[in-house]
């Protein structure tokens, strides 16, 4: 009479379908109650590329983080040379290193700069500013620190960074394959971009437009109370 409730946050498809967790996962929705997918990416990864039969019994609940750490600064003006900040924790190559690594050459001259936040920038930066890695408050106060976020990640399943960049205040550019980040993106009013001469194009443009970006993030949907209660009520549901 037990009821399996399962949350999934990660496929194999970020790890370039290696195949080491997909079956796991798999095995066990055919006794899970209740599927919670972190994002609509995820939950249709299984449907459409694994075949799963799962609609029935899954639902979507996005995360969310602390707001005691991650917060905007309503009063936060744009620098006159502007920040653009990202942050990860993994080497992966999926984590965007082709484009920082351009990035690390296109602002050299320019009214930009880029700070990454990390354990090891994925190269050897020539313009860039590599900090931390850090966490929890000294995390968020760095990142409210910059400007406009960027996240050159692929096949993010509802990628925390994204959440937290937002949730600090930041207008977000995310490449348009990010996965599960592209549903945050939308729904804070973040623009995608689909090669490096996009990114600069979309840069001027969130320059441009600065304060009507920041007014478009919900902070409220992005607060881990809010995703908790979700997950509480769905929870209170099963008989």
């Amino acid at each position: 009479n037990v009821k399996v409730i399962h949350r999934v946050n990660d496929c194999d498809k970020p790890r370039g379908e290696i195949d080491n967790l997909d079956k796991h996962l798999m095995d066990a929705f055919k006794i899970d109650d209740l599927i919670i997918f972190v994002s609509d990416w995820t939950k249709n990864y299984f449907i459409k590329e694994k075949k799963c039969d799962v609609q029935k019994k899954s639902i979507v609940i996005n995360n969310g983080c602390n707001r005691n750490y991650f917060y905007p600064d309503f009063q936060k003006k744009l620098s006159n040379k502007i920040k653009i900040i990202t942050h990860h924790w993994s080497s992966n190559a999926f984590k965007g290193k082709d484009i920082y690594l351009q990035l690390d050459n296109w602002i050299k001259d320019k009214d930009y700069e880029f700070i990454y936040i990390g354990r090891e920038f994925p190269g050897t930066p020539k313009n860039s500013k590599v900090i931390g890695p850090f966490f929890g408050l000294e995390l968020a106060n760095h990142i409210r620190e910059g400007d406009i976020y960027i996240s050159a990640s692929q096949w993010e399943n509802c990628p925390m960074h994204v959440v937290e960049a937002f949730a600090c205040g930041l207008p977000v550019l995310y490449y348009e394959n990010i996965g599960g980040g592209v549903e945050i993106g939308k729904a804070h009013g973040g623009e995608s971009f689909k090669d490096f001469e996009e990114l600069t194009q979309k840069l001027e443009i969130i320059k441009n437009n600065y304060d009507e970006y920041r007014k478009k993030i919900n902070h409220k949907i992005l607060e881990s109370d809010y995703c908790s209660k979700k997950y509480v009520d769905e929870i209170l549901k099963i008989k």
